[in-house]
């Protein structure tokens, strides 16, 4: 643990290295204590006790830390490198900025006798936990290893006794997953625990569980991804918090585009937010002041967390979007790569009104989404998606909170267009009167219907609008995954459109589509589910369908994966806690879209 001897180890490497520099530094530090000195002191006769031994955390902590700091100060100066990127290749990328922290399983769990090599393992796991949201800024991948019991001489001969029998790791998977951490530039914050060889299998909310019988090997998985989150989270909140104290609303206003971190980071999931002012709704509960908060039991964090810096385009969004995920049942859904806003209603409502219309095509799916920013724009969580004002008093009672999205009860009364709130209920609307017009058209079937193509044609009109139209459609349920009927609607409604509004065949013309392809279903899911085929085929679906809407100019945003962690789920649809996400998203969507080009 001599500092010296440490400096002088990195300067003869650095002189030694071909290329004059060093890619990847492995600190790994391990000695373990012999008694139970610390715990139970001995000579308690004496008039003060002995001072303890803590060569343990002098050689696992200290010394260590030592490693890490120079590591940091050699890895930023290897010449011909490149810092963390999120356009580098392993394929192509040679030279990098890698420091790999090795703990053991006991830096996640105690060891009873060992309250020594346990505190000196939890602080590498604290190091890491603490580099991974900052080391790359300054261009440096941090990732970890926590070996279970090894196959090595390190593991003396008591500790082989009491795992007689038992299964222990093995050398070589330690290598091979300290080598992925090494050789793929892309992979930073993450961490592995390596153990034994289990059989494991994977149920249906996505988690693997050991297998009774047959599964898949493993060796390796990530561990506390939950805890991270958890941490991260706590940390954005906090700073958000005491830098709050000198905010108010006007420090944050309305501007002709949301802000956007454009930082360039690495395509793993697990990187830490950015904390810039305009984030500021990402660690707040948006949802304080609207009706019914506390009765609805919900809030906008629950919802979302501030995991990772924001996308910094629309095609790195919904990338991300579709690729996320929940870390634990009913936990924030976390795009994966990079992140989305939360924004506020305040924000919400700027946003729809750079479009002359936002136009919903589809089936109930759509219907619940539109309900959602209904929900936002009126900051009603109660009955926000419905038009409660025809409501008697049965209807109130029924449709309440997240019952409002219930298929059978409720759905059927939802709002089809703001137009309508503005008509019948101005006051509950949060967004200046006749500045967003938000509408859905209800189509399902195909051949489209002829009052159906009537009522379309007659929402766009024939001329070209001062603002841009924007359209968002989905489909796919009510059909049982029929792709080609699926691409027959979709091709129906842009021959519609192009018949009513030929500019927008012209090259370069601004006409922004999005595709919504239909959730899972969660654990609620009824035996007699709509969707025949089951999820895989949803799945298999859902990449169809973005192929073929990429074909034709049309983005597209998986849902498939909302619901495999969501309790509250009909077996179609998402509840309320979903829908607002799905609306949050379409709403990133928005935001990216580059209106000046109308």
């Amino acid at each position: 643990m001599n500092w010296q001897s440490q400096v002088n180890f990195f300067k003869e490497a650095v002189k030694l290295s071909p290329q004059g520099g060093i890619d990847t530094v492995v600190a790994n530090a391990g000695i373990t204590e012999s008694g139970m000195g610390f715990e139970k002191p001995e000579d308690l006769d004496s008039a003060e006790p002995p001072k303890p031994n803590l060569a343990v955390v002098d050689v696992n902590l200290y010394g260590l830390l030592y490693t890490t700091h120079l590591a940091l100060f050699w890895l930023p100066r290897n010449p011909n490198s490149q810092p963390v990127s999120l356009s580098s290749s392993p394929a192509t990328t040679l030279r990098d900025h890698h420091l790999l922290l090795i703990g053991s399983t006991v830096s996640l769990y105690p060891m009873p006798g060992r309250a020594l090599y346990g505190a000196s393992k939890h602080g590498v796991c604290g190091l890491f936990r603490t580099l991974r949201s900052s080391s790359f800024v300054y261009g440096v991948r941090v990732n970890m290893l926590y070996p279970y019991f090894i196959h090595t001489p390190l593991l003396p001969a008591l500790g082989r006794l009491v795992l007689a029998g038992a299964a222990i790791g093995k050398i070589e998977d330690v290598i091979d997953a300290g080598m992925r951490f090494a050789a793929d530039t892309r992979i930073s914050g993450r961490s592995l625990v390596v153990g034994p060889e289990m059989k494991v299998e994977r149920q249906g909310g996505g988690e693997w569980v050991l297998a009774s019988k047959g599964g898949e090997d493993m060796t390796a998985w990530e561990p506390y991804i939950d805890d991270y989150r958890e941490g991260d989270i706590y940390m954005q909140r906090t700073f958000a918090d005491v830098g709050s104290l000198k905010c108010n609303h006007r420090l944050f206003p309305p501007t002709s585009k949301i802000a956007y971190n454009a930082t360039t980071i690495p395509s793993a999931p697990f990187q830490p937010p950015d904390h810039l002012s305009y984030r500021l709704p990402d660690t707040l509960d948006t949802f304080a002041t609207y009706k019914y908060r506390n009765i609805c039991n919900v809030s906008s964090l629950d919802l979302h967390s501030a995991f990772s810096p924001l996308c910094s385009d629309g095609k790195s969004m919904l990338t991300a979007m579709s690729s996320g995920g929940r870390i634990g049942t009913d936990a924030p859904y976390m795009p994966r790569g990079c992140d989305m806003r939360w924004f506020s209603t305040e924000e919400v409502c700027e946003i729809l009104g750079r479009f002359k219309k936002v136009i919903f095509v589809g089936d109930s799916m759509i219907r619940h989404v539109i309900g959602s920013i209904n929900i936002l724009i009126r900051k009603d969580l109660a009955f926000g998606a419905l038009t409660n004002w025809n409501f008697n008093a049965e209807e109130r009672k029924d449709c309440f909170c997240n019952t409002q999205f219930d298929v059978t009860r409720c759905s059927l009364q939802g709002i089809f267009g703001t137009a309508d709130v503005m008509k019948n209920d101005p006051s509950s609307v949060a967004c200046q009167a006749n500045s967003i017009d938000v509408v859905m058209e209800q189509m399902v079937r195909f051949p489209i219907a002829s009052e159906e193509v009537d009522r379309f044609k007659a929402l766009i009109g024939n001329t070209k609008p001062a603002r841009p139209y924007v359209f968002i459609f989905g489909h796919g349920l009510w059909n049982d995954l029929d792709l080609q009927a699926t691409l027959d609607w979709l091709d129906q409604i842009l021959d519609m459109t192009l018949s009513q509004l030929p500019y927008l065949g012209r090259p370069g013309a601004f006409w922004p589509r999005l595709f919504l392809t239909p959730n899972a279903a969660g654990k609620e899911k009824p035996n007699e589910w709509i969707v025949t085929q089951g999820n895989k085929a949803l799945m298999l679906f859902e990449e169809s369908v973005g192929v073929e809407a990429n074909r034709r100019g049309v983005e597209h945003l998986g849902t498939w994966n909302m619901s495999i962690q969501s309790n509250k789920y009909d077996g179609v649809h998402l509840d309320m806690r979903g829908n607002l996400v799905k609306a949050m998203m379409v709403m990133n969507w928005l935001n990216l879209l580059e209106v000046e080009k109308h």
